[in-house]
C-alpha cells in the first residue's frame, strides 16, 4: 500500500511539473492576425470578444513528456510582432527530436493563417478570415460568427465545421461531403459508384462569405446552427 502511495505522489507531482504554463502576451491592433507555420504539432485557436492581445502556450514534448514553454526557450522558434499581428515559424532544418504545438487565445476578429504538417488544427468562436492547412490531421472549425472568407486544406484528414443558417458561398471537395444544404443554388456531385456527395459547388441562402474545404482522403461534416 505504502510503495502504490509513493508511486501515486510521484506520478501526481510529475504531471504538476509539465503542466506549468508559460505564456508569451503581444499587444495587437483592432484588425490583427496571426500566422503560425508548424512543423509537426497541433494548433488550436480560440478567439475571446474584448480581447486586445494574442495569448500563446507552446506544448514541447518529447517522447512521453509534455510541458508549457515560452517561445523564446525554443531556439528552433521565430516569433515576430507587429501593429497588425503576430508571425510565429518554427525552422524545420536539421532533426528535430520533439513536437512543438499550440494553445493561442485571440480576440474574435483575428485573421488566421495556420499550417502544420501533421497534426490537427482546432478554431473557435473567430470571425476574421481563416486560412488553415494541414497534411495528415483533421480540421475542426466554429463558423457561427463566420463574417469572413474560410479555406481549409488537409491531406488525409477530415474537416468538420459548425456553421451558421445564412449566406454563404460555398466550395466543398472530398471522398464524402454530409451537409443538410438549405436554399442551395448550384451544383452537387455524386459518385456513381458509392452514392456519396463528393462535389459541392453554389450558393446557400443567396450566397454571401466564402466557405472553400478540400480533403484528399478524408470527409467535409458541415453541421448548420438552427
Amino acid at each position: 500500500m505504502y510503495t502504490k502511495l509513493v508511486i501515486l505522489l510521484f506520478a501526481m507531482s510529475t504531471h504538476m511539473l509539465y503542466a506549468q504554463s508559460h505564456e508569451t502576451r503581444f499587444k495587437v491592433s483592432d484588425n490583427p492576425s496571426l500566422i503560425i507555420h508548424a512543423s509537426n504539432g497541433r494548433i488550436e485557436v480560440k478567439g475571446t470578444e474584448g480581447l486586445d492581445e494574442i495569448v500563446v502556450r507552446c506544448i514541447k514534448k518529447r517522447f512521453w513528456n509534455a510541458k508549457y514553454v515560452a517561445l523564446d526557450e525554443i531556439d528552433k522558434i521565430t516569433a515576430e510582432a507587429t501593429d497588425e499581428g503576430v508571425k510565429i515559424t518554427e525552422n524545420t532544418s536539421g532533426r528535430l527530436f520533439y513536437q512543438l504545438s499550440y494553445e493561442v487565445e485571440v480576440p474574435i476578429n483575428t485573421s488566421l493563417e495556420l499550417r502544420t504538417s501533421a497534426k490537427d488544427i482546432v478554431i473557435n468562436d473567430i470571425s476574421g478570415e481563416v486560412n488553415a492547412e494541414t497534411n495528415g490531421g483533421d480540421i475542426v472549425i466554429d463558423l457561427e460568427k463566420v463574417q469572413h472568407g474560410t479555406v481549409a486544406k488537409t491531406s488525409g484528414g477530415k474537416i468538420e465545421a459548425k456553421v451558421p443558417l445564412t449566406g454563404l458561398d460555398l466550395q466543398l471537395e472530398a471522398n464524402d461531403i454530409e451537409a443538410d444544404l438549405h436554399e442551395f443554388k448550384g451544383d452537387v456531385h455524386e459518385s456513381k459508384l458509392t452514392g456519396r456527395t463528393y462535389l459541392v459547388s453554389g450558393k446557400m441562402n443567396g450566397g454571401g462569405p466564402k466557405i472553400d474545404f478540400h480533403t484528399a482522403g478524408g470527409e467535409i461534416i458541415l453541421l448548420f446552427n438552427n
